[in-house]
């Protein structure tokens, strides 16, 4: 650059901070209901092939990043399930109103709420499933993939607090489907592992029922304190997951 063409130290800086400022765009700007993509999490889900579809399909508006399951012989079957879903729900939109039967009652059908379903069906469908990096081990996934904010565990019960305990020890949110766990001592463990992160976590919690005593952890809510886990008393005769015993042994 010539000394005639040399730009000043004091205007290049000026230059450069009014470019700046016009790519950093307020949120307000976005629009009400628009949300940047800073703001949103980068979920993997664990155990994709039944209820953790239905999960995966309500968290369409995220990033879903990563997939894990042991079986993608079943599992890709529930995905690939997705396309006759949306066609059947998108012809029940669509169809009119259907007058009830007789004597019939039930809960009319919310068009609204299935329009938002749908298009959260057809986000997962064509965004997240095809770019989504799949495993099958969970712990090869969080080992490898250090974009991940949070977790969805949806796998068999017995390794719902193993899965979520590994997710938390790396500083993750989780999200673990019902029962939370396998038992009490799972439980209190977990609790403790919370507490000792010192950052919130969300637990979607199966109504845990014991023969003897019945603790009120039936809501999504905090995870159970120690304190709480210690106050059932008695012996417990049975954990009960609302379908029939736990007595799987852990592999």
């Amino acid at each position: 650059m010539t000394e005639n063409n040399a730009i000043p130290r004091r205007k290049f800086i000026s230059q450069a901070a009014a470019t700046a400022a016009l790519t950093i765009v307020p949120r307000h700007v976005l629009g009400r209901g628009f949300v940047p993509p800073s703001d949103l999490l980068n979920i993997a889900g664990i155990g994709v092939g039944g209820m953790g579809r239905a999960n995966l399909i309500n968290l369409a508006s995220q990033n879903i990043v990563a997939l894990c399951d042991v079986d993608w012989g079943y599992a890709g079957k529930s995905l690939d399930r997705l396309d006759s879903d949306i066609e059947k729900l998108r012809t029940r939109i669509e169809a009119p109103p259907a007058e009830p039967a007789p004597g019939q009652v039930g809960a009319p059908f919310d068009r609204e709420k299935a329009k938002a379903q749908l298009a959260d069906m057809i986000k997962l469908k064509t965004e997240h499933v095809p770019k989504a990096k799949r495993y099958k081990d969970y712990r090869q996934m969080l080992e490898q993939q250090k974009n991940i904010d949070a977790v969805l565990v949806a796998t068999p019960d017995h390794m719902h607090a193993t899965i979520a305990l590994a997710a938390m020890d790396l500083g993750k949110h989780v999200y673990v489907q019902k029962p939370l766990c396998w038992s009490v001592d799972e439980a209190r463990r977990l609790a403790r592992r919370a507490r000792k992160r010192k950052s919130p976590r969300k637990w979607a919690i199966r109504a845990i029922r014991l023969t003897k005593r019945a603790p009120p952890w039936n809501t999504f809510g905090p995870a159970p304190s120690e304190k709480s886990a210690k106050s059932i008393s008695g012996p417990i005769v049975r954990w009960d997951t609302g379908r029939k015993a736990c007595r799987v042994p852990r592999p």
